[in-house]
């Protein structure tokens, strides 16, 4: 029997894992996890990152090998080794696939899945059980050093469903008030923002920032996590540093809002001097 080796992706963001239906053949409509066969010369990591581009143009970054399934099916014997990803860049498209979910433990077992790929659940859903994941962001604000009824203090509260500020002076006046503002939402575009933020911030607890700048205020990280467990940091830095995170969350508060003082980066104040 003619033996054909392919690769699939198990896209991860936070507890979700990302499937689609098949949208061509045989086997049109039923589900699978994207990816394809590996062709002459190409590692399977490479076949990986080459087919989720021509498939859902983004690209992804390859981690573990979760496993290597071998199933017979009627004309062919198929082996595919199936690893995490994550994605990397760009916004999912669907350019092949019927349609698409994502998905969690709990729901993995809603759709109906290709008899190859059925063999992998199992040890999907019983590594996802042990994933930790960012369920809460919480980054805190303050002026520094300047006028006293300037001084503030806010901080934006990000969930997967939800995102709210709150601003306090520590002079409220007409021109200084205290504002708040909440809004939650079920849009899969703002999970989408949601997890790439979160997706952003292990690089910067990793990268431990030492810089310290005596003349603002600093910019506090709250981070939770699905086990409950939490980190706190307080960066005596601008928001320069974190500008890639920074941009990203702006683009998630709605339109109808101020842009967040904890938020704003040297771009904005340049747009405000371009303006006048």
């Amino acid at each position: 029997m003619k033996t054909i080796r392919v690769v699939a992706a198990v896209i991860r963001q936070g507890d979700r894992i990302f499937a689609t239906a098949r949208g061509y053949g045989e086997f049109k409509g039923q589900w699978e996890f994207p990816g394809g066969k590996i062709e002459a010369g190409e590692t399977p990591q490479q076949a990986l990152i080459r087919e989720i581009k021509e498939e859902l143009d983004v690209m992804v970054s390859v981690g573990d090998l979760i496993d290597t399934i071998e199933y017979d099916y009627p004309t062919f014997h198929l082996s595919m080794d199936c690893f995490w990803c994550e994605i990397t860049d760009g916004e999912l498209k669907l350019l092949e696939a019927e349609s698409a979910r994502w998905l969690t433990r709990e729901t993995l077992y809603e759709v109906p899945w290709l008899p190859a790929d059925l063999g992998l659940i199992k040890k999907v859903a019983t590594q996802m059980e042990n994933v930790k994941y960012i369920t809460r962001i919480v980054i805190k604000g303050a002026s520094g050093y300047g006028p006293a009824d300037e001084a503030y203090n806010d901080k934006v509260t990000i969930t997967p469903t939800s995102i709210s500020y709150e601003y306090k002076p520590m002079y409220e006046s007409e021109l200084n008030p205290s504002r708040k503002w909440s809004y939650k939402t079920n849009s899969p575009i703002f999970r989408m923002m949601y997890d790439k933020v979160a997706g952003m911030l292990p690089a910067i607890i990793e990268r431990g920032i030492q810089e310290f700048c005596t003349d603002i205020g600093g910019i506090e990280f709250n981070i939770t996590y699905s086990d409950k467990t939490k980190f706190k940091e307080i960066y005596w830095v601008p928001g320069d540093y974190f500008e890639e995170l920074l941009v990203a969350i702006k683009r998630m508060v709605p339109e109808t809002e101020y842009t967040p003082a904890v938020l704003l980066t040297s771009e904005d104040f340049d747009d405000e001097e371009d303006e006048e």
